[in-house]
């Protein structure tokens, strides 16, 4: 990719060779070795893929290193921005599904975000359309234990987090001091106790088939059957 010609003398009296490129694509320096001084001479040759002379040596210039794309996320429930998910994989659910999807930031940048979370969960919820508190309460708490640094230095999802959970907590405080939860409590209760009656009527099918077994048994034992 480049010819070589019988080029000047220098000071001592002494012949360089001269290297003069045919192609300009991508700028690289390297380090060319008299054979027979032992002196060295650099040399820039302008190549998109240079052939190198076992005569040329050193490192090209460094590529520039490719941009990272983050994969496109799509919301789970319309109209909540912090639970999103990668792809449907069909009748088994979703993808990387992330219940507190924040973007990096300062701790007062991020409070605001927690703060427009929140209220995105309540009215989510009062719609019917939500129905993840505890998956969201659950990932604001991890992001807080992962988070880099104090609240002052750190750019991460923490402030936002932060302000979520607070302004949750104001809401629950809120509800407990507005709403007559009398009714709400009485379900939880029957929910509890149906769940235990599910549990009970199922051991207690196993009890009666397990004593039916001994029973068969005993009566082989009696009349002799091995």
């Amino acid at each position: 990719p480049w010819r070589v010609f019988q080029g000047k003398k220098d000071g001592a009296g002494r012949w360089w060779n001269t290297i003069q490129p045919l192609t300009i694509n991508v700028k690289k320096t390297y380090t060319m070795a008299n054979p027979i001084f032992g002196q060295t001479e650099n040399i820039t040759v302008k190549n998109s893929q240079p052939n190198i002379s076992p005569q040329l040596r050193g490192s090209t210039t460094p590529e520039q290193p490719a941009k990272t794309v983050n994969p496109v996320r799509f919301q789970l429930y319309k109209g909540v921005s912090c639970v999103t998910f990668l792809k449907d994989t069909g009748h088994f659910g979703m993808s990387g599904t992330n219940y507190f999807d924040v973007p990096d930031e300062s701790f007062i940048e991020g409070n605001l975000t927690g703060i427009k979370i929140a209220y995105e969960v309540m009215a989510a919820a009062r719609k019917g359309d939500f129905d993840a508190f505890c998956s969201v309460h659950k990932a604001a708490f991890k992001v807080l234990r992962d988070s880099k640094g104090n609240s002052e230095t750190a750019s991460d999802g923490a402030g936002a987090a932060t302000a979520y959970l607070q302004t949750m907590s104001e809401i629950l405080e809120l509800a407990a001091q507005k709403l007559d939860l009398s009714n709400l409590m009485q379900d939880s209760f029957f929910s509890h106790e149906a769940m235990m009656q599910d549990t009970l009527d199922d051991v207690k099918a196993k009890n009666i088939a397990f004593m039916a077994r001994l029973d068969a048994g005993n009566a082989k034992q009696k009349s002799g059957v091995a």
